[in-house]
């Protein structure tokens, strides 16, 4: 919720021209390195730490039914 929206407006746009004014260059350059290191993060070894306890059950493919258009087809809409 925002109490002053014609002074925040009015504040948030005279920071944006000043960014953009004197640092754009330098805006883009570090939201470009910033994107690369999260690409390269990404791909690495450290891209593959699992979040969450090691007990938590990942549901696949194969633990879900399937309720694909051609299986509506085939089967019909019962549920086996």
């Amino acid at each position: 919720m925002c109490f002053f929206p014609k002074w925040t407006n009015a504040a948030l746009t005279s920071v944006q021209s000043g960014i953009y004014r004197n640092l754009s260059w330098s805006y883009i350059l570090l939201v470009s390195f910033f994107f690369i290191f999260l690409v390269v993060l990404a791909f690495s070894k450290l891209g593959n730490i699992r979040l969450g306890a090691d007990n938590i059950l990942i549901i696949t493919d194969t633990v879900l039914p399937s309720f694909s258009p051609a299986d509506t087809v085939i089967k019909g809409n019962k549920m086996n």
